[in-house]
C-alpha cells in the first residue's frame, strides 16, 4: 500500500513539472492594443525568441482620418469635391483596407473584451496583462498565471 501511494505521488509531482514546463515552453502568440501615450519595449527580444506579436495602435483611425482631412478646402462643395478625388486616387478597395487597418485596435479590443489600454493579449483572449507596455515583464507575468493555475 505504501508502495502504490509513493508511486501516486511520485506520477502526481513528475505530471505537475512536466504541465510547468510545458507552459513555461510555450510558445504564446501576443496582441498589444496601446495608443502614442503608451509606447511598448522588449519588442525586439520578444520577437527574438520566436514570439509572434501584432501590435494595435488606437491613434491609427485618428490619424488616417486626419490625414484624409488635411488641407481641404474651406467651402463644402469643394471639400466634397476634394475629398471624392482624393477617394477615387486611393480607391474603394484600398481604403477600405486602410480603414480596417486603423481601426484594428478598436476590432480586436471588442472582440476580446478589453476594457482599458495599454493592454497586452496572450492566445487569442486567453489571458490580457492591463498596464504593462513592457513586452518582456508581460511575458513573464502571463507565464508565471499560466504555471499557478
Amino acid at each position: 500500500m505504501r508502495l502504490y501511494c509513493l508511486l501516486m505521488c511520485l506520477g502526481l509531482f513528475f505530471s505537475l513539472t512536466a504541465n510547468a514546463n510545458r507552459n513555461l515552453n510555450e510558445v504564446p502568440y501576443i496582441e498589444v492594443i496601446t495608443s502614442d501615450a503608451y509606447p511598448v519595449s522588449g519588442l525586439n527580444q520578444i520577437q527574438k525568441n520566436g514570439i509572434a506579436v501584432r501590435l494595435y495602435n488606437l491613434d491609427d483611425g485618428k490619424r488616417m482620418v486626419s490625414q484624409l482631412e488635411a488641407n481641404l478646402p474651406k467651402s463644402e462643395q469643394a471639400a466634397k469635391k476634394a475629398m471624392a478625388l482624393r477617394i477615387k486616387k486611393i480607391g474603394d478597395h484600398a481604403l477600405k483596407k486602410k480603414f480596417s487597418d486603423a481601426f484594428q485596435a478598436i476590432i480586436i479590443g471588442t472582440q476580446y473584451g478589453v476594457t482599458r489600454h495599454p493592454a497586452v493579449v496572450f492566445n487569442h483572449g486567453q489571458a490580457v496583462v492591463y498596464g504593462v507596455t513592457d513586452l518582456t515583464r508581460a511575458l513573464t507575468l502571463y507565464r508565471h498565471w499560466t504555471v499557478s493555475k
